[in-house]
């Protein structure tokens, strides 16, 4: 038969590359950091390939978590968090360097007692400030979202929003050039002229470690709690990706359905 007409009828499930349902994942050549805190031990970034070396103390995984199969429990007392030098992908600076920064946090307090930082790569005291996210005692317990142009002060963006609830939260972080956003579960958390706060200066190339789960000063502003699925991107995510982090997660999706029907004509 000169023309063969083969008909394939797919009865189970065919998976489609995850690109035809979610915007945005770990292997965006944007994405400088993925940390699922999926391990035991150091945590690697799935991005990129940079081990975050656990600090300090065991930080503990637990199946209460967002995504994957585990997250990990950072208990301040023990003055516990995962670190990498300087240099590496997650040193994002530039007068017009856009950054985006996102996670699920489940604080252990309904309280606390002083700041924690939750990821960064700033040195308070040694002027080696650049970027931080942090809960904010003196603020009601909200996200601080702060960038440093200098080394020596920073500019901070401030939330509306208490998130010390011992519930999952999500955080999304971004910075584009003409202001700093933090976003709370998607939606922007919305505090005034102090959020969406109007900057336009850049982050300053600076030497400090990068740092999940405190900061890398001898004020350390340990957290306490859970984290699952945190992220690092050196462009600003728009609200439509940072929600799509929020709904899908950093890893690649794929999306399934059944019934498909393919002619293969020969």
């Amino acid at each position: 038969m000169a023309h063969l007409l083969k008909i394939l009828l797919l009865l189970s499930l065919l998976t489609v590359p995850a690109s035809a349902g979610i915007n945005i994942d770990y292997n965006d050549a944007n994405c400088m950091g993925a940390f699922l805190m999926e391990d035991v031990g150091n945590e690697t970034d799935e991005a990129k390939g940079n081990t975050l070396t656990e600090t300090g103390g065991t930080i503990a995984r637990d199946a209460d978590r967002q995504f994957g199969d585990w997250s990990r429990v950072f208990v301040a007392s023990e003055t516990e968090f995962l670190t990498h030098a300087d240099n590496l992908d997650t040193d994002i600076f530039g007068a017009n360097q856009p950054i985006s920064i996102v996670f699920w946090m489940k604080s252990a307090e309904t309280s606390v007692a002083g700041d924690q930082s939750i990821v960064a790569k700033y040195n308070r005291l040694d002027n080696n400030r650049q970027y931080i996210v942090r809960i904010d005692n003196s603020s009601a317990e909200v996200i601080i979202f702060a960038l440093s142009s200098t080394g020596s002060s920073a500019t901070s963006c401030i939330g509306a929003t208490k998130v010390t609830t011992q519930a999952y939260i999500h955080v999304g972080c971004v910075y584009d050039d003409t202001d700093q956003r933090i976003y709370i579960n998607g939606v922007l958390d919305s505090n005034g002229a102090s959020n969406p706060f109007t900057y336009s200066s850049g982050i300053a190339e600076k030497t400090a470690a990068f740092t999940i789960g405190s900061r890398n000063d001898s004020s350390p502003q340990y957290y306490d709690g859970k984290l699952d699925d945190a992220g690092i991107f050196d462009i600003a995510t728009d609200s439509t990706e940072v929600n799509d982090i929020m709904d899908n997660g950093l890893s690649p999706v794929a999306i399934t359905g059944a019934g498909q029907v393919i002619m293969i004509m020969g």
